[in-house]
């Protein structure tokens, strides 16, 4: 499986997580899209072992580098006050 593919699939379970159908382009087309949402940290900190574990699965060099860069890119904010 290309890498493409596998952003495809770690979007389409990162939007499904919020409520909304990957792609979005109503969504998307905005160049601040990823800062329309918000999770918990909880909630990021699921997203994160799911999508580690997939790349792990589809033998991708560096995982959890990956994963990182993939949130700091794109990953919804994360709702800090929920954190005690």
């Amino acid at each position: 499986m290309n890498k493409e593919k596998i952003t495809d699939e770690c979007m389409t379970e990162m939007f499904a997580r919020v409520g909304l159908t990957y792609p979005c382009d109503s969504l998307t087309k905005r160049d601040d899209w990823f800062m329309q949402k918000v999770w918990t940290l909880e909630e990021e900190d699921d997203f994160r072992r799911w999508m580690v574990k997939k790349l792990k699965r589809h033998k991708m060099p560096k995982p959890e580098l990956e994963t990182a860069m993939f949130l700091l890119m794109w990953g919804w904010r994360v709702d800090y006050k929920e954190v005690a």
